[in-house]
This record gives C-alpha cells, sequence and structure tokens, in this order.
C-alpha cells in the first residue's frame, strides 16, 4: 500500500501538528456545543471528524512503534505480538524518531492508483509471515491496490464513472462486509464472496451511495478473497478471524470519512476499543453515542442487571 508508507516516513513535527491540530479541532466543537446551552446538543460533522481523528492518531502512532527498525529502541517481541495493547497515554513520540503524516493524507482508495511495482507474490508472502498488525495492514493495504489491477485483466479497462464510483466508500464498504461476514463465522469458505457481495450491494443501495455494476463488484471481491485464502493457507471461516483487527484498521485509516459511513465507525472503529486510549474513548462515545457499545461499556462499566 504506498500510503502506508506515510506512516513510516513522517516528521515528529507532523505528528505532534496533527494531534495539537486534532486537540483543537475538538474543543472548538466542543466550545460550540456548550454555547448552545442545549442539554444534549447533536453532534456535527466536524465533532464526529476530530473524534475519528483521535483514534486514527492513537492507531498511527501504535503502528510506528510496531514498524519502528530494530536498533532503535524496537518494542520487544512480547509486546509486537496480536493484541497487545497500545500506549496509556497519548503522547508523541520521541522527536529523534519518524512518525506518520495526517491521516486524511494517508487515504486514496487502490481505484486511484496503479502501482507498477507491487507484486502479488511479495504482497502474499508478506502477509503470510506478517507478525504484527501494522505489517498486516501493510500488505492487506497492497493486496488491494493489486486487486483492481487483476480484475481490469478479467473485465477490461473500468470505466471513468466506474473508478468515480468506486471512490465513493467502496474499498472500506468491502473491508466492512468482509469483517462481518468473517465475525459471524458460520459460513463454509466458498460462500464468502457471494455473501460478501450482496453485503456491499444492499448497504450501498440503503445508504444512498453510488451504485456499481454487480459484476464489478463481485469480480472484486472474489479476487480478495482468492487472495486471503491463498497466502493464508485458510480451510476455515473461523481461521480468517485472526485478520479481523488488521481489516477494521484498513476499512478505519481508508475511509474518507467515517462519520459519513455509520458501518465503519459501528464495525471497525468500535471493536478497536483496546487499540485507543481513554481520552479518545471518551470522544467517540460522547459524538457517535449507540454506534459504539463497546466503547460507552469501557467507560461506564457493564450494565448492571435490574
Amino acid at each position: 500500500m504506498g500510503d502506508f508508507r506515510l506512516i513510516r516516513d513522517g516528521t515528529p513535527r507532523e505528528l505532534r501538528d496533527f494531534e495539537r491540530d486534532v486537540d483543537r479541532r475538538w474543543k472548538e466543537q466542543c466550545d460550540n456545543q456548550d454555547s448552545k446551552k442545549q442539554k444534549r446538543p447533536k453532534a456535527t460533522l466536524p465533532h464526529k471528524k476530530a473524534a475519528v481523528d483521535s483514534a486514527r492518531f492513537d492507531l498511527i502512532t501504535w503502528f510506528r512503534k510496531q514498524l519502528r527498525p530494530r536498533g532503535r529502541g524496537n518494542i520487544s517481541e512480547s509486546s509486537a505480538q496480536f493484541g497487545s495493547p497500545p500506549r496509556t497515554s497519548r503522547k508523541p513520540d520521541d522527536p529523534g524518531e519518524t512518525s506518520p503524516q495526517r491521516p486524511d493524507e494517508v487515504r486514496n482508495a487502490p481505484s486511484d492508483r496503479s502501482d507498477p511495482e507491487l507484486d502479488p507474490a511479495v504482497t502474499d508472502r508478506a502477509l503470510a509471515s506478517a507478525t504484527t498488525e501494522a505489517q498486516q495492514v501493510e500488505a492487506l493495504g497492497n493486496m488491494l491496490g493489486e486487486v483492481l489491477n487483476a480484475v481490469e485483466k478479467d473485465l477490461g479497462p473500468l470505466l471513468p464513472a466506474t473508478r468515480r464510483a468506486m471512490a465513493d466508500h467502496f474499498w472500506c464498504e468491502l473491508l466492512v462486509a468482509l469483517v462481518v461476514v468473517i465475525a459471524e463465522s458460520n459460513r463454509v469458505l466458498d460462500s464468502v464472496p457471494d455473501q460478501v457481495a450482496k453485503k456491499i450491494t444492499e448497504s450501498r443501495s440503503a445508504n444512498g451511495l453510488t451504485k456499481i455494476q454487480g459484476k464489478v463488484v463481485a469480480a472484486c471481491v472474489r479476487q480478495v478473497w482468492k487472495r486471503l485464502t491463498g497466502a493464508l493457507g485458510l480451510t476455515l471461516l473461523s481461521d480468517a478471524k485472526a485478520l479481523l483487527p488488521a481489516l477494521r484498521t484498513l476499512a478505519v485509516l481508508m475511509c474518507k470519512s467515517p462519520p459519513r459511513h455509520p458501518a465503519v465507525v459501528e464495525h471497525c472503529v468500535d471493536p478497536l476499543k483496546s487499540w485507543f486510549v481513554q481520552q479518545t474513548k471518551e470522544r467517540l462515545q460522547r459524538v457517535f453515542g449507540d454506534l459504539v457499545p463497546q466503547i460507552e461499556s469501557d467507560i461506564t462499566g457493564p450494565a448492571q442487571p435490574t
């Protein structure tokens, strides 16, 4: 994923500036709400964006630590394993370390680019050998770019209108649908592409997203699933659950506007709760409410029986 290089190659100042910008925007929106003197004012789109960017900051900073080269204070082998908790406080990395650029500079749909350097065999090996979520996300991002090339070999060059439609939340919608089907884990492997394609089509129709030809949707899903099952040697759908954190994270980082794409918030942001610091969880709960029940439970504690 070419965009993922920005996570590797940003400067410490860019990370600090991003954090400060997020905090500034959050405070401005809170002040605007407080000035209205309403009991429960409705969260605005900028308020939601600030909360999501807090989450992105946490994810990207955590990836920074996972991708840190050995010999420069690399995280230990044990803390690099899947599911390990991130930082307990939200602070920029040390000045001598590299850091990512802003998430809004990280996001480009695979349909907007074609990287001749991408090699499917290399990507598959990288996914199969990944030992951190950061490595998984990078490999999965590269895979999406390669998938589009493969689809065009099968169907022919996509029309400009189709590419524009695919820039309207298609790839993050594909990731969300894949997450939901894998999380259900009650289907045979061969049925996954049809189920994912169906969910994408239904969701796009229900949410007023630009329609994409069924054959294009199906071809993209088939390619993604073929690559995942081949690279990982999947024999049971439940085996794919190890990919859920990376799939969710990639959707959050790629989506151009999660506040306008509630499925990303519900199925991807909320389940990543353990990756966020307390301040971020409180921001997400404040503006998204019922869309983030797991985060709310972390903040308020489990509901008491009546």
